[in-house]
């Protein structure tokens, strides 16, 4: 939750703070100018001063925090599944950006939350100040992601029942942990606008920029070959 904690420098000097805008902007964890505010917001917040709204720190702060985690652990995700991959076509997929993690995290508020969007002070202290609207948080599961293009039904299922093997009280680094098949008959493909693939959440467990042991989920998206054009026009049109 909001409460998890974040690996922010401490800066004891404004002058000390722009004078590491350099570095810190062009880092693998600071991306853009956005990215630079939020983290200037959180170490305001973390030295108490006065001028910060508090929740709408803590929840943008959370945002980030999940991103960093993320971008620690992603080139390691990409390097392992390439290995269990092997010959076919591997899809690395970039990290999702901030702005559009910050989009996911609201499609999940709870409804009595949404019904008060867009954003204010007071809907991000509703958010911030219960375990409902700290969850939407967590929801985005899809910050790191990879994919592969399988070229038959058999490739499908042998690289899912491999996937699927994988435990970590085994020593595996990875563990699939839920799985959306939107090639079953029940599946509502108006939420798919009609493509279908499958989509598996697993726990990854690398290692954070500190070299300290850190899980973190991560989407697996197995696609056919024949149909992987058809997803990446659909992506294009909505964007």
């Amino acid at each position: 939750g909001i409460g998890a904690p974040m690996n922010i420098p401490q800066v004891s000097d404004n002058l000390q703070t722009l004078g590491m805008f350099s570095s810190v902007i062009h880092s693998e964890y600071i991306e853009c100018i956005e990215d630079y505010v939020l983290w200037i917001a959180a170490l305001n917040q973390a030295a108490g001063h006065r001028g910060c709204i508090p929740s709408m720190v803590q929840f943008e702060a959370h945002l980030l925090w999940l991103r960093i985690q993320g971008a620690s652990i992603n080139k390691q995700f990409h390097q392992h599944m390439r290995t269990i991959f092997g010959s076919l076509e591997y899809i690395e997929c970039e990290m999702k950006p901030l702005p559009k993690i910050r989009e996911k995290a609201l499609q999940y508020l709870p409804a009595n939350l949404k019904q008060l969007l867009p954003l204010t002070p007071d809907l991000y202290n509703q958010i911030s100040s219960s375990e409902e609207g700290r969850m939407c948080c967590e929801n985005v599961l899809d910050i790191v992601r990879c994919g592969v293009l399988c070229e038959n039904q058999k490739d499908m299922c042998d690289i899912y029942d491999k996937l699927i093997s994988f435990k970590l009280e085994k020593g595996d680094k990875i563990e699939v942990v839920r799985v959306v098949n939107m090639f079953h008959k029940n599946w509502d493909l108006k939420l798919s606008l009609g493509y279908k693939c499958i989509q598996l959440y697993a726990i990854f467990s690398g290692q954070d920029e500190n070299n300290q042991p850190l899980k973190f989920i991560v989407e697996i998206q197995l696609h056919f070959t024949q149909l992987y054009p058809i997803l990446k026009t659909q992506r294009a049109l909505i964007t």
